[in-house]
């Protein structure tokens, strides 16, 4: 292990060194590891300021709002995860057999003879939870809409040139191309799982709007998408072709609040760290859109996923091509691969960057 870089887990906005032990096994891919620990990743209190210890006839009892898509990880193979749990602990704990409509949400349910018995085993629950997120794919992002009417008709000009100048390379159709009224620059991706989850991350982030407004100039700010460029380094093997997103007064600040939004995001738990800066871009060619809608236990989606295309005549002839200009108004927390009725991604938060009635009075 490297003492200088140590693996973290964040739960509830605050973030955990993760022992040696638990990284050794984590690196087997076993669920049930993911709650080995040792003395380390013990404290006097649950990692989760939303749980809270209560006195039980006689013992003490905690709840834990854990979503269901990450029960198998609590429970893991032939539950012994839940077993090394109580074997640990010595607390009875009920995870919930299944999701189904109810009037309440279900919740783990934790007893324990101890208090300090009950806040290890939540803890274990809870970094047993962290690590299973961490290996589900995120559900969600937050988008800023590169979508004037502008720039979708320059995303046809530039659909058809690049399927006339690549007509005879290898891979390109045009299934490869992003939906004009799809365009966006990504900020962050997060996993949320549950309503009361989508809850929390839309209000962390609204919470500190007003100094996201804050770090844009009184005027606004506006984009340019335009320059292309690939993700790795061979453009006869692209995957993805993206242009880059330029801040029209080059004062910096869609990278502060890009990156400000990112931290934000990780403070919650919901999201996982990969990167210190937001890389400002815009997708225009993916081959994931070439399986967007096939059946993903199928042969032909695992051969067309891990497909490139040819994209030389495309970078040499369209290198410099410019989408348009786009002013930034808003931040949009939007659901993956579900589509809204006017063709953007499903929103299920936004914060606005304009100014405020109370500026504007």
């Amino acid at each position: 292990m490297d003492v200088l870089r140590p693996n973290l887990v964040w739960v509830d906005g605050a973030c955990y060194r993760v022992s040696h032990s638990q990284q050794a096994a984590h690196q087997d891919e076993d669920p049930e590891d993911f709650i080995r620990g040792d003395e380390d990743t013990e404290t006097e209190e649950v990692m989760s300021s939303a749980v809270k210890i209560e006195e039980w006839k006689g013992k003490y009892k905690a709840e834990l709002d854990i979503p269901s898509a990450l029960y198998g990880f609590l429970i893991g193979r032939k539950g012994n995860s839940l077993r090394l749990v109580r074997d640990n602990t010595g607390c009875k704990v009920t995870v919930p057999k299944g999701a189904g409509p109810r009037t309440k949400p279900a919740t783990v349910e934790v007893i324990g003879e101890q208090r300090r018995a009950v806040v290890r085993a939540c803890n274990m629950l809870l970094m047993s939870a962290d690590r299973g997120r961490q290996t589900l794919t995120p559900s969600h992002f937050i988008a800023v809409r590169l979508t004037t009417q502008h720039v979708q008709n320059r995303m046809e000009t530039f659909k058809k040139s690049a399927l006339e100048v690549a007509a005879e390379s290898r891979g390109v159709r045009p299934e490869l191309f992003q939906d004009g009224r799809r365009l966006h620059l990504t900020l962050v991706m997060a996993t949320l799982l549950s309503d009361s989850e989508r809850t929390a991350f839309c209000r962390a982030l609204n919470n500190h709007a007003d100094e996201l407004r804050g770090m844009l100039p009184p005027s606004g700010l506006s984009l340019r998408v335009r320059q292309l460029d690939i993700m790795n380094d061979d453009e006869s093997e692209a995957r993805v072709v993206f242009a880059r997103v330029h801040e029209g007064d080059g004062s910096g600040a869609m990278q502060r609040l890009a990156d400000r939004c990112m931290e934000l995001a990780y403070g919650t738990g919901l999201s996982k760290k990969e990167y210190d800066h937001v890389k400002l871009h815009c997708t225009v060619m993916n081959v994931s859109f070439l399986v967007k809608n096939m059946d993903e236990s199928s042969p032909e989606y695992a051969k067309l996923r891990k497909s490139t295309f040819d994209a030389t005549a495309i970078m040499k002839e369209l290198k410099e091509f410019d989408f348009g200009t786009v002013k930034v108004e808003q931040l949009e927390v939007v659901q993956r691969h579900t589509p809204a009725e006017d063709g953007f991604y499903l929103p299920i938060g936004a914060v606005s960057l304009g100014p405020t009635p109370a500026a504007e009075a």
